[in-house]
């Protein structure tokens, strides 16, 4: 389920950088932090990346095929690459599903056969095969 998250500058955290947490109050300094909107679960970004890449996060080729298609991927500049945006009420109080992008907080931009061709390559890997040698190859075109 998506939820809520506050940007906090806390400065317990390394360097007093800012930190996100899905409570409004830091439980480290006790300050309150800025809304920042509706974030998705780990879960969720499991299931984003497979509907948009076709390929498991747990597939030994995920990362390579994250890798490959970053360039054929753009981030939704509706949602921020959230999937998800505020509802039409207060913020903080509900979210919908991001219209422009259908939850997926990007969208795959490449010809068809670029995808296709990225696609071929990694699955022509093993699962278990040398993911370094492929990555070597691509690199040299």
């Amino acid at each position: 389920m998506p939820h809520r998250m506050w940007k906090h500058k806390c400065p317990s955290t390394e360097g007093g950088g800012e930190i996100g947490r899905g409570v409004e109050v830091c439980s480290d300094c006790g300050q309150s932090g800025k809304y920042d909107g509706w974030y998705l679960s780990v879960v969720e970004h499991w299931c984003q990346f497979r509907r948009l890449t076709g390929f498991s996060p747990f597939d030994p080729r995920a990362s390579l095929a994250h890798r490959l298609l970053a360039p054929l991927t753009r981030i939704c500049q509706e949602c921020k690459g959230r999937g998800v945006v505020e509802r039409d009420v207060e913020p903080g109080q509900g979210w919908r599903i991001c219209s422009a992008c259908d939850w997926l907080g990007a969208s795959l931009v490449g010809t068809t056969e670029e995808i296709e061709d990225v696609r071929k390559r990694v699955l022509e890997l093993e699962p278990d095969g040398d993911v370094l040698a492929l990555l070597f190859k691509v690199e040299e075109k």
